[in-house]
């Protein structure tokens, strides 16, 4: 075979090699303008799964559970009173509105699917009956569900709390203003209690409260990423409203004053902190990891 003939079997291997290459190439990277399915499920909304309603004595105990884990804030209303629940990145599934409940706390449950820009949430709207109230309960073993539980105050049960918080001698003596008229015991008015200091242990991130917390909420946000605690009743002691942390997937802790609470917002730029939980200890209340066993080194 001449030289002319090899130049030309040549050519044909170089071209045949080539297309190869380049249906290979396609093959891992799409043509532009293609949509391709995402590998990943973090962008997909969770999907409710069940919404299931108990009564427990006098109060009413919703759960909302979801196919995935989800983060949620909620904010009470009035005029109609309702608890209102919103979910980031979720859809309701098979529920639609409104559900109607006989009797209890709950007169009504109302189920949206908004659109937003950065993709859509579920709007859960609980109608009560007038003087409810509501506590929200995370379950840290299941991301994939959290408990409302729907009551109305007992005056009587909260002046005993307030009255064993202070505490109160069982049988207070008698006081007597100046003026002959019936006074308050000192000992037996309410002291707001005071966040003295933020500080990262080994364990976790603390906060020190010079009085027994009686009552906390907290809820999930992203963008950025960040764990909210609200404490009802709890005044702030410190100078600064932004507090470094850098330990425990947190960055800062920024710190605010709302009507009749104060608000703690942990925040982080990975999703540690939306993995994280809330304890009550000695002195206050405790942050604790993501991950059990993480332990920060404390200059």
């Amino acid at each position: 075979m001449d030289g002319r003939g090899m130049n030309v079997i040549k050519a044909g291997v170089v071209g045949f090699l080539t297309l190869c290459i380049i249906m290979v190439s396609f093959s891992v990277n799409p043509v532009m303008g293609e949509e391709v399915d995402s590998v990943t499920s973090l962008d997909e909304p969770a999907i409710i799964t069940n919404i299931t309603f108990t009564r427990q004595g006098k109060d009413d105990v919703v759960a909302v559970i979801a196919d995935r884990p989800f983060v949620f804030s909620y904010y009470p209303l009035s005029d109609p009173p309702r608890a209102v629940f919103d979910l980031a990145q979720s859809d309701p599934g098979t529920y639609t509105e409104p559900l109607t409940y006989q009797g209890g706390q709950v007169k009504q449950l109302r189920v949206q699917k908004q659109k937003l820009e950065s993709g859509q949430l579920t709007r859960l709207e609980f109608y009560l009956v007038e003087g409810a109230d509501f506590q929200v309960m995370s379950c840290p073993e299941n991301n994939q569900k959290f408990l409302i539980t729907f009551y109305v105050p007992s005056k009587k049960s909260a002046v005993t709390t307030l009255t064993a918080a202070v505490g109160v001698p069982p049988h207070p003596q008698k006081y007597a203003s100046p003026q002959g008229l019936p006074a308050v015991p000192p000992s037996s008015r309410p002291i707001s209690p005071y966040l003295k200091k933020i500080i990262v242990t080994p364990e976790g991130i603390d906060l020190i409260i010079d009085a027994p917390v009686l009552t906390s909420s907290t809820f999930f946000m992203k963008k950025p990423n960040r764990m909210v605690v609200d404490l009802p009743g709890v005044l702030i002691a410190l100078s600064s409203e932004k507090i470094p942390i850098h330990a425990f997937g947190v960055d800062h802790v920024r710190l605010g004053r709302h009507e009749r609470k104060t608000r703690i917002v942990f925040e982080g730029g990975s999703d540690a902190v939306l993995r994280t939980r809330l304890i009550k200890t000695d002195t206050g209340l405790r942050l604790l990891p993501a991950t059990p066993g993480t332990t920060a080194t404390v200059p």
